[in-house]
């Protein structure tokens, strides 16, 4: 029975190699031929050396150079090797800790921050976590004792326009201390802003008729807010507001005279200073 069923594969693999379809043992056999491991540059220098001629035999310097050639590539080789195992097992406590920053922020060297600045420490131990010092410019600010590990950060408590240090001392259970590399950040809680607020008169229209009590209409916008509206009449100012985005002057227009004409303006300015001169409106009182 063994005998039929080996003469049938050797047909079959003889059917298959006719029609240029190769087997998986071919593959793999074609594979390893294209590979040289140790064992076969081990085999090419010893029938180098076998085969040299007797009058002029191999340099010394060249031997050593392929010995040393020989052994840079199995370093190489193991390293290879090493780094593929280390990786396997890295790789599920990669995510196992990418997992803990989830609904946390991530501070980079170098960034800018402002306000209240959360602080999250991930560490991890075989024996356990005793607890986890975190200083700022090197004065201790708190120790944390349970996960989740993070502190709130007060910035408008620190020296404004300046790099500040954060670092970390993770202590476990044996009594072992890790130093976790420390990064810089920069507290900018002062906004500059140089852009002035935008706004409009959006009543009256220019070149309407008006009579009665106008209302008189400024509305702005600003990013950072409004510090007052200024409205004017023929140049005059007839009212100032502060701290709003919107206001209504109400003009009395019943002792003007008829068929006058006036020229209605304002100006916006914002938190810092910047002053926006708004576009005039013309209108005519007909009462």
């Amino acid at each position: 029975m063994a005998d039929i069923t080996k003469t049938s594969e050797q047909s079959l693999n003889n059917i298959l190699n006719k029609l240029g379809v190769r087997t998986q043992e071919d593959v793999k056999k074609e594979g390893n031929k294209n590979k040289l491991g140790q064992e076969d540059f081990l085999k090419l220098m010893t029938t180098q050396l076998q085969n040299q001629d007797p009058f002029a035999p191999m340099d010394n310097g060249d031997f050593i150079a392929q010995m040393a050639q020989f052994s840079t590539v199995t370093g190489i080789t193991e390293i290879n090797s090493n780094l593929t195992n280390l990786g396997s097992k890295l790789e599920p406590n990669r995510v196992a800790t990418a997992a803990q920053f989830l609904g946390h922020s991530v501070l980079v060297p170098g960034q800018i921050v402002s306000g209240t600045v959360e602080i999250s420490v991930v560490a991890s131990d075989n024996v356990g976590i005793r607890d986890i010092e975190l200083s700022i410019d090197g004065i201790p600010r708190d120790t944390l004792f349970e996960e989740p590990y993070t502190y709130n950060w007060d910035t408008t408590q620190e020296s404004e326009d300046r790099d500040h240090v954060i670092s970390v001392i993770v202590s476990d259970t044996s009594g072992n201390v890790g130093h976790v590399l420390p990064i810089s950040v920069f507290v900018d809680n002062i906004i500059n802003d140089d852009s002035p607020p935008v706004g409009i008169i959006s009543s009256p229209l220019s070149g309407q008729v008006v009579s009665g009590n106008v209302n008189f209409t400024v509305e702005s916008q600003d990013e950072n807010g409004i510090s007052e509206i200024q409205f004017s009449i023929n140049g005059n100012i007839v009212e100032t507001v502060s701290d709003v985005f919107s206001h209504t002057y109400i003009w009395d227009t019943t002792l003007l005279d008829n068929g006058s004409e006036h020229s209605l303006s304002s100006s916006i300015t914002d938190h810092f200073g910047n002053t926006s001169l708004l576009q005039p409106v013309l209108v005519r009182v007909q009462n």
